[in-house]
């Protein structure tokens, strides 16, 4: 596919559906024969709950704000040992902050490009691409996790071949492909694989194999899997879900393994008849009908299994950006497979335990792209005004902020930058 024909076609969505689908090109075959269990998820019985039952460990972050450094909102971030890295669509910079929140540098793009962050951990190298929406482009830059622009030979990059790649351990890093195609093409009667394998440059392994024309509805209707880059990656292996008929494959450098299917209820997913359609007409008018259907489930990403209780997210069709309970804008889920109890993350109420503050956003980077996973502990964004109201609108339980939200409080205001909140995964039972 060409890449000017890619940024047509993505134009006309919505802006953070084209962000998810040129972060993470990839998709390719439909099976009907092979049976596996089913998961039933129905978001609007999802159950809510304290967040100390299922997260403690809860600190805040405060992001330095400067002249320098003052930008909009989180889209993207990436947490290392040493550095907070966010992308923002708004001011089209990436930033570079300390482990505690100190500014350091910015990336500045051109006002057509729009910044997507990866990391490549073997190398300890943030890679920033800029997507320029007029020319339809990609430029990859490299820079150390501080900030510090490397200079290094782009060709011999493995990140510029691909530029989604995911490292896995042991060296070896999974790709995401696509079997998409435009109105305007004709399906072809050749296999694209969903995953590519990779080790250093050479690839040593293609899985998920999908055919355009065998499985027309699935390449045309989406044919991209959800990103894998915010995915716990557990024992060189990560699970993901493939959009519309949503089987779970548990993947690792040699297999993929399809272990489950999640099924929704029929108005918020593409029924059977639709994805074993070859009538095109019929296929692109499902399509324009539910690119902005905020009810519509697209996929599922973020997933990993902690002992019998599963964590994922939803992505719709669009997003709604804004805080609450409401049953359309619950992407966040824990899903307890012997008791089948849902738990929306989203529905879970502050406590003591973080001080009654909130623990999510309510911005792109929390509906978009989920909880950030590093080394143990999950990251999400807060806005300073959701901080700021909830402090308000808290006072009467007197809450006992420690020394770094003491100030915190003392110097800044609604306007300043988001709070990062880390947190620790309890091990549950």
């Amino acid at each position: 596919m060409l890449m000017s024909d890619l940024f047509n076609k993505i134009s006309k969505l919505e802006f953070s559906i084209f962000y998810s689908i040129i972060l993470c090109l990839g998709l390719c075959k439909h099976s009907f024969g092979q049976e596996v269990s089913k998961i039933r998820i129905d978001p609007r019985m999802a159950y809510g709950g304290k967040v100390s039952d299922y997260f403690d460990q809860i600190e805040y972050i405060p992001l330095e704000t400067t002249r320098q450094s003052l930008f909009g909102d989180i889209t993207q971030m990436i947490v290392t040992d040493s550095s907070i890295v966010i992308s923002d669509i708004d001011t089209r910079s990436v930033l570079f902050f300390s482990i505690s929140g100190k500014y350091l540098t910015k990336v500045k793009l051109k006002s057509s490009q729009v910044p997507n962050l990866s990391i490549d951990k073997e190398n300890r190298e943030i890679i920033v691409l800029a997507l320029d929406m007029e020319l339809g482009t990609i430029e990859p830059t490299y820079y150390t996790i501080l900030g510090t622009k490397e200079n290094g030979t782009i060709p011999n990059k493995m990140a510029f071949k691909n530029t989604n790649l995911t490292s896995i351990g042991g060296g070896y890093f999974a790709g995401l492909n696509s079997c998409n195609f435009l109105s305007s093409e004709v399906a072809k009667d050749s296999i694209y694989y969903l995953i590519n394998i990779y080790k250093g440059k050479s690839l040593v392994k293609s899985l998920l194999p999908y055919n355009q024309k065998k499985q027309l509805a699935f390449c045309y209707l989406g044919g991209t899997l959800g990103g894998i880059e915010n995915n716990v990656i557990s024992e060189s292996c990560f699970y993901i879900s493939t959009p519309y008929e949503h089987f779970l494959y548990k993947i690792n450098k040699d297999t993929a393994i399809k272990i489950n299917q999640f099924v929704f209820e029929s108005n918020r997913t593409i029924p059977s008849y639709v994805l074993a359609s070859h009538d095109l007409k019929y296929l692109d008018s499902v399509k324009r009908n539910n690119q902005n259907n905020t009810e519509m489930i697209t996929d599922v990403r973020n997933i990993f299994f902690q002992k019998n209780h599963l964590f994922f997210k939803l992505n719709p069709g669009r997003y709604i950006f804004h805080y609450g309970s409401e049953e359309d804008n619950q992407y966040n889920f824990i899903y307890d497979t012997l008791s089948k109890r849902l738990v929306s993350i989203e529905r879970l109420s502050p406590d003591e335990n973080n001080y009654f503050l909130p623990f999510i956003g309510n911005g792109n980077m929390m509906a978009t792209n989920g909880l950030y996973f590093s080394s143990g502990y999950f990251y999400s964004s807060v806005s300073s005004l959701q901080m700021f109201n909830a402090k308000e609108n808290t006072k009467t339980r007197m809450p006992r902020y420690p020394i770094l939200l003491q100030n915190y409080f003392e110097t800044q205001n609604r306007k300043s930058n988001p709070v990062i909140a880390r947190m620790k995964l309890k091990e549950l039972k």
